[in-house]
């Protein structure tokens, strides 16, 4: 499903407190935000002023994303990941130079904006850094490709809600392939191109799981959902 601008440009970044979640099952990091926009529609309503802000160079590059002094607002995002549907847990993106250049080339026209979005996992213990590209994202991170389908998986996005725009509805499931046994798995990458081990497009954002998936075997399933959101 094709992603606009406005969509794509909502991202989050929030502040780490070690701290358990009670919920059962569940290894989340408990998080604060700064402060959450109530919805997207002030973002919207000043679309016009953000990409006078990118023209103007009027913003700072984040390890997550992007900040605009200005209107004092942070653009970053997060991955959650389940595996078969228990022991949830979330862990905060890095975006590479290429991803920046990427959305900030489709807000200004220079670049034509990507038709999908596409998560791909990897079992390389790696971590993601701005130099990484869909060029060596494969190669760099050891894509991992042994799960029931021939290529990387849509990132289907709802619709915004409470500032932050998902596939929550819809996570990627990755089933595990026969043969797959006691495999680990450190991170995932959103890329814009579907082909597995592919060398195009643009990585827009990755992270390293801050405790990797261990001992997945044939038919185990890790659901990755990728959010992005807007603090301020």
């Amino acid at each position: 499903m094709p992603v606009s601008f406005e969509a794509q440009q909502v991202f989050e970044v929030r502040v780490l407190h070690s701290a358990k979640s009670p919920a059962r099952n569940c290894r989340v990091p408990s998080w604060k935000m700064v402060t959450v926009m109530n919805n997207l529609s002030s973002i919207f309503k000043h679309r016009a002023e953000f990409l006078r802000a990118l023209r103007a160079n009027k913003y700072e590059v984040t390890p997550g994303g992007i900040y605009f002094p200005g209107a004092k607002l942070d653009f970053g995002g997060h991955f959650e990941t389940a595996v078969n549907g228990r022991d949830i847990q979330i862990d905060p993106n890095i975006v590479p130079t290429e991803g920046l250049q990427y959305i900030i080339g489709a807000a200004l026209g220079g670049v034509t904006p990507s038709t999908g979005f596409y998560l791909a996992p990897f079992s390389g213990n790696v971590t993601p850094t701005s130099a990484l590209t869909a060029a060596t994202f494969s190669t760099t991170l050891t894509e991992f490709i042994q799960y029931t389908v021939t290529s990387r998986l849509q990132w289907v996005a709802g619709a915004p809600v409470s500032g932050a725009i998902s596939n929550s509805a819809s996570p990627a499931a990755f089933t595990m392939a026969t043969g797959v046994a006691n495999q680990t798995l450190y991170g995932a990458g959103l890329l814009t191109s579907n082909v597995q081990n592919g060398t195009t497009g643009s990585c827009v954002a990755a992270t390293l799981f801050s405790t990797p998936r261990t001992g997945l075997n044939a038919g185990d399933v890790l659901t990755v959902q990728y959010t992005l959101s807007s603090s301020g």
